[in-house]
């Protein structure tokens, strides 16, 4: 009786499920070929590998709760589930430059197990991921080296990559990634001998179009989300905090990228951008920030390269900073109860059709007038601005 329910949720849970960029991230649904790990069947594996090693291409390999003692090769395109993420574990046991779960195959379902213990050693991953089109959903990561992927088309869902050297960290190679729902906390990285420092930061990437999306992000050792030299980037609905000394999200030579109704609070800075190019950030709220809410430098460009708009900018000890920059659009924001509200420096930015505290505009005169505005060897266009906060943001 409990196989043939068994059978019943695999079938429900391998529905195919949604396309990234309209490619299928795995296509196996097969509900008739499955082999069980665990539990007490009569034919049932005792590791995880063995039934790998027997299934054909496109099995479901069902994991009974319980603690395994293994690392684990996935060189098929199988479905690999668990029984529950909270009592379904894989324990690294610590070894030394170890992989707990490989992915090489294209075409993997990978969920609801708890990895654990992977942590030992510059190399020790929790998963790494080399084949295509991969799922990722319901799992949890932790005291381990992290995520490591190298792929293409690969969505993660529903995760929680916490309390590791790292959360997730995407190759260069790599494009068409989702992160979406995902939880990433006290990824703090290990110290090495000569003082610096192993992972620490939540995301990492310098791949293409990848899109982060409603994920909970704190309390990195570095930067929450950090991109260098990627491109189409989108990251939408994430809450994002804690970061010192460095930013809630660095993006460094990007090109193309949006940053929209996300929550930044409690950061060192909350954005940063670094000769990065056609950056938008829109609908964000980025409060608390201990330097500046949004640092942009070294732009050097002509064009409109970054534009932020339709923000709420407050609480911060710069509101928004602009170093050697040009082309800087800043239009239609709350930029209020800063210390300063816009610092420029070698720098020319579009600052027209702001609220700032007070309808009589920026400048902070005897306290009758909003966030002021300090500028060295730069211009700022401030007039006009608006008289009352925008789009009834600030209460």
């Amino acid at each position: 009786m409990n196989k043939i329910i068994t059978l019943v949720v695999a079938f429900l849970l391998f529905i195919p499920f949604a396309s990234i960029n309209g490619s299928n991230v795995a296509s196996n649904t097969s509900t008739n070929n499955i082999l069980y790990v665990g539990g007490s069947g009569p034919d049932n594996y005792t590791s995880i590998q063995s039934a790998i090693n027997d299934a054909d291409n496109g099995y479901t390999i069902y994991v009974y709760s319980g603690i395994y003692r293994e690392h684990v090769r996935i060189y098929k395109p199988i479905n690999l589930i668990g029984e529950d993420e909270n009592t379904t574990i894989i324990d690294g046991m610590n070894e030394t430059n170890v992989t707990v779960f490989s992915i090489s195959a294209s075409h993997v379902n990978f969920s609801h197990f708890t990895i654990r213990n992977a942590l030992d050693g510059f190399w020790t991953k929790a998963i790494s991921i080399s084949g295509n089109y991969i799922y990722i959903h319901k799992d949890i990561i932790t005291n381990c080296g992290g995520m490591h992927i190298s792929s293409s088309n690969t969505l993660i869902e529903n995760c929680n990559l916490s309390y590791n050297y790292l959360g997730v960290s995407v190759g260069g190679g790599s494009s068409n990634l989702t992160i979406k729902n995902c939880i990433m906390s006290f990824n703090l990285g290990k110290k090495n001998k000569d003082g610096g420092y192993i992972g620490g930061n939540g995301i990492e990437s310098g791949g293409s179009n990848t899109s982060i999306i409603n994920c909970t992000i704190h309390h990195s050792r570095f930067d929450g989300i950090s991109i260098v030299d990627g491109s189409n980037i989108c990251i939408y609905g994430c809450d994002i905090s804690g970061h010192y000394p460095l930013e809630g999200i660095y993006l460094g030579g990007v090109k193309n990228g949006t940053i929209s109704n996300c929550e930044l609070h409690d950061n060192n800075y909350g954005i940063t951008l670094v000769k990065s190019e056609c950056i938008k950030i829109k609908n964000c709220s980025i409060t608390e920030s201990s330097w500046s809410g949004i640092r942009i430098m070294n732009e050097e460009k002509k064009s409109e390269e970054a534009i932020i708009n339709s923000c709420d900018i407050k609480n911060n000890s710069c509101g928004i900073e602009i170093l050697n920059s040009l082309g800087i659009s800043v239009n239609y924001n709350n930029i209020c109860n800063n210390s300063i509200g816009m610092k420029a420096e070698f720098s020319v930015c579009n600052a027209r059709n702001n609220y700032w505290g007070n309808p009589f505009g920026p400048s902070h005169l005897f306290g009758l007038r909003g966030d002021k505005i300090q500028a060295t060897l730069a211009k700022v266009f401030y007039f006009p601005w608006l008289k009352e906060g925008y789009g009834n943001k600030l209460g």
